[in-house]
């Protein structure tokens, strides 16, 4: 991506953000039409505060995905069931995703979650072009103060 290229998109940031806040929220029931729909979305919670930002390649598989019952898939839950029992990632064996899962108490929690996020609205935007998606999630995130904590890496 050359320079100008760059600046283009990052221009474009405030008013895909503007289109973003003007769309409806929807309930989080995957829909036909949103097979294979390039996106950056936002969850929001029982009380309409946006809590997660997110990018897909096809909206309909990630949104099922979010409360699948699979910790790699519904990845949010596991980070937010984590979060609630102080559970800090230990990038060893012991304490693992698998191991947590093993674990009544975890197991319930990311349940819990996961139907929190069954609950949950969200929006959407349709976005392309994959640089322009990892842009606008950052920049979404950052104007809607949801985690950051995907950014991360080990």
């Amino acid at each position: 991506m050359d320079e100008q290229r760059f600046d283009d998109a990052v221009a474009r940031m405030p008013k895909l953000f503007d289109e973003l806040m003007s769309c409806d929220l929807l309930e989080m029931t995957a829909q036909k039409s949103w097979k294979n729909l390039p996106a950056v979305y936002v969850f929001y919670g029982s009380n309409k505060a946006p809590c997660h930002t997110g990018r897909t390649r096809n909206l309909q598989g990630r949104v099922r995905a979010h409360v699948a019952n699979n910790h790699n898939s519904a990845s949010f839950a596991f980070k937010c069931a984590r979060q609630a029992l102080d559970k800090k990632a230990t990038y060893r064996p012991d304490g693992s995703r698998a191991e947590l899962m093993k674990d009544p108490t975890f197991k319930a929690e990311f349940d819990r979650q996961r139907d929190a996020i069954r609950h949950m609205k969200l929006r959407f935007i349709k976005i392309e072009c994959p640089i322009e998606q990892h842009l606008f999630e950052v920049y979404a995130a950052l104007r809607l103060g949801t985690s950051l904590t995907e950014f991360t890496t080990s």
